[in-house]
């Protein structure tokens, strides 16, 4: 009877550490309507991580799977930027709405990625200019 209980404890520990979570992921959205994609996450990726970037009336939505959880928020002048995580099932569920004037994602993934650089040299500027 022993070796039955410590068998089955042994199989739930092995059960446990082989499960994965499901977080929803996307790329540069501009809306949370881009974010609905499900992707499951494995045991070197056992978080799920929202970062959310905001410059002037542009804001760029990321969702995906982390390595490490990291938390934190940056905000000067017209840029703020966000970073969450949680640990179970599709729990970075975050909502933004559409907050973009232009809906980037319609346009294409290169435009969210050029608004990005663009943010970055803006950014760039800003620092220089203070």
């Amino acid at each position: 009877m022993k070796s039955l209980f410590f068998s089955v404890t042994l199989l739930g520990c092995f059960l446990h550490s082989g499960r994965s979570f499901q977080c929803y992921t996307c790329k540069g959205a501009s809306s949370d309507a881009y974010c609905l994609q499900v992707a499951n996450c494995t045991g070197s990726t056992p978080y799920c991580g929202t970062s959310i970037v905001s410059f002037n009336f542009v804001t760029i939505l990321d969702k995906y799977c982390a390595a490490a959880c990291v938390t934190g928020n940056q905000s000067v002048a017209f840029f703020s930027s966000t970073e969450s995580c949680c640990a179970s099932d599709l729990c970075n569920n975050q909502k933004i709405g559409n907050v973009n004037y232009f809906d980037f994602n319609s346009a294409g993934a290169t435009s969210s990625s050029l608004m990005v650089a663009i943010a970055g040299l803006l950014w760039a500027l800003l620092a220089l200019a203070a």
